[in-house]
C-alpha cells in the first residue's frame, strides 16, 4: 500500500548523475528541498552539487531498494532503464516513481511512441517496421519511399545515434546492413520513417502533474548538428512559425499527456513541413535539453515545474522575457581533454550553464549558454555573441 505524505515532509530522491539531474538538483533547493542523488560517482555533474549521494549502479537492485526506502518521490533524468529491476527495487515500498514505470517502460520504445500516435490519430511520418536486412527488403523500402527514409532503432537511439538517414538514390547497402543488425543484436526493432521535407524542427515542453494540472512553454526552434540539438530560440511564432501551430502543438501535448497520466515534465519534437503541417516526431517522457531556456527566460523553470508536478503543486508559468535562446557547448569532433575550462565571459542577457564533467569528448555536451533579449533583433545579436563564445571556446581546444 502507498503512502501519501504531506507534501512538507516529502523526501526526494533522483536516479542518475548527470547534467539533467544535475539540474533537478538546483531546482529542489530553490523550493526548499535537498534531494537525494542516486549516482555511481562522486564525480559526475549531480554528485558534485550536493552532499547527499547514495553511491550505486544501475543494475544493483539491492542498492537501488535500499536507495527507495529512503525517499518518498523519484525522478529520473532519462528514460533508458530497467524497468522490471526497477519495479521489484521497490516492491513492497511507499516510494512513489514519476512517470509511473509502465508509462516509461511504453516510451522507451520509440516504435511504441509510433503506434501510440497512430492509436491517439496525432500528425506523424510514415513508418515501415523491418522484420530483415536482405535485399529484397532493402529494395522495398526504396520503393515505398522514393524521397528517402530515416532508419531508427526502436530502442537506445538518442543524440543521433540509432539513426540512420538515408537520402533518395542512396546506395548504401552495406551500411544500412550494419545499422540494421546492430540494432537487433542490441535488442532493439528496427524500423524506417518517411523522410520528411521540412523547413524546421520545432519542441513543446509542457508539464502535467498528479492531479492533472497542465502547463504548457511556448513552442521553439531547434537546431540539430550530428543529430545533437546545437541552438533552441523562440517564441516560434515570432520566427515565422503559424499561431495556429503553436495552439495544435499545445492541443496535442495535453491529448498525449491525459492519455497517458503522464506526470511530470515532458517534451515533443516536432517537423513543421513546407506544406506547412505540424508532424510529431518522438517524445521525451522527462525534463529535455530543449528547455534549458526556461532557466532563464521563464519562472518556474522545466525543471521547478517537474518537481511541482510530482508534489502536486499548483503550475504556474511566467514569461521573464519576450524572446529568447540557448545554445549548447558541444565538445569539438577530435577533443578528449581532462578538466576542460569553461568559457569566461560577462555579458549582459547571456547566462553560463557548466556541468562540471570531468572530461570533454568529441560532441559531449558540457554545458549550454541562455540568453534573453526584448526584441527579436536582439535576441539575434545575442546568439551571435554566444555563437562567437562557443568558436573561440573551441579553438582553445586546437
Amino acid at each position: 500500500m502507498n503512502v501519501i505524505l504531506p507534501n512538507k515532509n516529502k523526501k526526494l530522491g533522483i536516479l542518475g548523475d548527470g547534467q539533467l539531474a544535475q539540474m533537478l538538483v538546483e531546482a529542489a533547493f530553490e523550493l526548499g528541498y535537498d534531494p537525494l542523488v542516486y549516482s555511481s560517482s562522486k564525480e559526475h555533474p549531480a554528485s558534485l552539487k550536493t552532499s547527499r549521494i547514495f553511491l550505486g549502479e544501475m543494475k544493483d537492485a539491492e542498492k537501488m531498494s535500499d536507495f527507495f526506502s529512503q525517499v518518498d518521490l523519484v525522478a529520473f533524468e532519462n528514460e533508458f532503464l530497467d524497468c522490471e529491476l526497477l519495479g521489484e527495487a521497490s516492491k513492497n515500498l511507499s516510494v512513489q516513481i514519476y512517470p509511473r514505470l509502465p508509462v516509461i517502460e511504453h516510451l522507451q520504445d520509440k516504435l511504441n511512441q509510433k503506434y501510440l500516435f497512430k492509436t491517439l490519430q496525432m500528425p506523424s511520418s510514415d513508418f515501415v517496421v523491418l522484420n530483415g536486412k536482405d535485399t529484397a527488403t532493402l529494395a522495398k523500402l526504396f520503393r515505398n519511399f522514393p524521397e528517402g527514409f530515416v532508419l531508427k532503432w526502436s530502442r537506445m537511439g538518442y543524440d543521433g545515434k540509432g539513426v540512420l538517414i538515408l537520402p533518395a538514390g542512396s546506395k548504401a547497402f552495406d551500411e544500412i546492413s550494419r545499422f540494421i543488425e546492430l540494432g537487433f543484436s542490441r535488442g532493439a526493432e528496427v524500423y524506417a520513417e518517411e523522410k520528411i521535407n521540412y523547413v524546421t524542427e520545432l519542441a513543446l515542453v509542457a508539464t502535467r502533474s498528479i492531479s492533472g494540472k497542465f502547463v504548457s512553454y511556448p513552442l521553439m526552434i531547434s537546431e540539430q548538428e550530428n543529430g545533437i540539438c546545437k541552438k533552441v530560440f523562440g517564441p516560434a511564432v515570432a520566427f515565422g512559425i503559424p499561431e495556429s501551430l503553436q495552439k495544435q502543438a499545445t492541443t496535442l501535448a495535453l491529448k498525449f499527456a491525459n492519455s497517458l497520466e503522464m506526470v511530470g515534465t515532458f517534451a515533443m519534437e516536432f517537423f513543421f513541413t513546407r506544406e506547412g503541417d505540424l508532424l510529431l516526431n518522438e517524445v521525451a517522457p522527462r525534463v529535455h535539453n530543449s528547455g534549458h531556456i526556461t532557466q532563464d527566460a521563464f519562472a518556474p523553470s522545466q525543471f521547478e515545474n517537474h518537481w511541482k508536478a510530482l508534489l502536486d503543486r499548483d503550475l504556474s508559468l511566467k514569461n521573464k522575457a519576450p524572446f529568447f535562446g540557448m545554445l549548447n557547448l558541444l565538445g569539438p569532433a577530435s577533443a578528449k581533454i581532462q578538466n576542460a575550462k569553461a568559457p569566461e565571459f560577462k555579458e549582459e542577457k547571456l547566462f553560463l550553464h557548466w556541468y562540471d564533467k570531468k572530461e570533454l569528448r568529441a560532441f559531449r555536451k558540457m554545458g549550454h549558454i541562455n540568453g534573453v533579449a526584448d526584441t527579436k533583433n536582439e535576441l539575434l545579436e545575442k546568439m551571435k555573441l554566444a555563437q562567437k563564445l562557443d568558436e573561440d571556446w573551441m579553438k582553445s581546444f586546437k
